[in-house]
């Protein structure tokens, strides 16, 4: 399209080398890829299809986001709901049925929030969950999910 086109020529321009932006029709996802590397960035309604099959998210999520590069990234979205550690508490079984282990390197638990981290191989995942009660999303939970490699 003219708009990727443009944005193209851009990011060739300030990086001085050539660079490849696509917007996605399915899911407005836009990839952009240099000799450097990759990144896809998505959102809305449903899942984006970049986001890696080992980030599983809980039955009736909606409001998707994603931002990441080659298996690694941010990946959230929201729950309805009012009860954040039930909640976290799916999303952390599915990530253990996606081959993620319990580590003990770091957990947090507060009045409203709570973050657990998970291993596989050279990768950790963070698991936020806190309550958005009261605010204009109403009664919503938001659930982030952050996959990014350990360093070894």
């Amino acid at each position: 399209s003219p708009s990727e086109k443009i944005t193209e020529k851009a990011l060739s321009g300030a990086s001085g080398g050539k660079v490849t932006v696509d917007v996605e029709d399915k899911d407005g996802t836009v990839k952009i890829e240099s000799k450097d590397g990759s990144v896809a960035i998505g959102g809305g309604k449903t899942r984006p299809e970049s986001v890696p099959a080992d980030m599983p998210n809980t039955s009736g999520a909606t409001s998707f986001s994603w931002f990441g590069s080659s298996g690694t990234g941010i990946f959230s979205f929201e729950i309805a709901g009012s009860d954040y550690k039930k909640a976290c508490a799916e999303e952390l079984n599915l990530l253990t049925k996606a081959g993620w282990e319990k580590s003990d390197s770091y957990e947090m638990d507060v009045e409203d929030s709570m973050i657990r981290t998970l291993v596989k191989t050279d990768y950790s995942v963070t698991v936020t969950c806190s309550s958005n009660a009261g605010e204009d999303s109403g009664e919503a939970l938001k659930v982030s999910v952050t996959l990014m490699k350990n360093k070894k």
